[in-house]
C-alpha cells in the first residue's frame, strides 16, 4: 500500500510523556525508563509540549530510517544528532527516536536507545 493511502493521525501516549524537569534532575525519569513495560520518556525540557513530539514523530516518519514495513504496521527510527537527546530509554538519555505508523493512521513514538534499535532485525548501528 502506498504512503499516500494511509491517513496520518499523531496520537499522544501519556506513558512516554510522564516525567517533569524534576523528575529528570532526580532520576526518576530515568528508573522509569528502565522498567520492563517500556517506559521510556521524552525529556521534558526538549520535548515538552505536544507539538514538539509530534513534529518530532512526523520527522522520524518522513526522513527516518524504515525498519520495517507490513500491511498492517511500519516502524522507523530517526537520531537527531549529538547532544540532542529525545529523551531516556533503558536508564540512557539518547538521541533516537522509534515511531510507530499503523495502518489505521495512528502514528505514536518514543525515544530508544542504540542498544534497542540494534535488537530490530534489519538495524545495525
Amino acid at each position: 500500500m502506498a504512503d499516500a493511502d494511509w491517513q496520518k493521525v499523531w496520537v499522544r501516549y501519556a506513558k512516554h510523556r510522564k516525567a517533569t524537569v524534576r523528575d529528570v534532575k532526580n532520576g526518576v525519569a530515568k528508573q522509569w525508563s528502565q522498567s520492563e513495560n517500556s517506559q521510556a520518556q521524552y525529556h521534558p525540557e526538549n520535548y515538552g509540549g505536544d507539538e514538539q513530539v509530534k513534529a518530532l514523530d512526523m520527522l522520524c516518519l518522513e526522513n527516518g530510517v524504515l525498519i520495517r514495513a507490513t500491511a498492517v504496521k511500519r516502524t522507523y527510527y530517526y537520531d537527531c544528532g549529538a547532544g540532542n537527546y529525545v529523551g531516556y530509554c533503558c536508564g540512557t538519555l539518547t538521541t533516537f527516536v522509534h515511531t510507530e505508523w499503523h495502518r489505521a493512521g495512528e502514528i505514536h513514538g518514543r525515544p530508544i536507545c542504540k542498544k534497542c534499535l540494534n535488537q530490530k532485525p534489519g538495524v545495525d548501528l
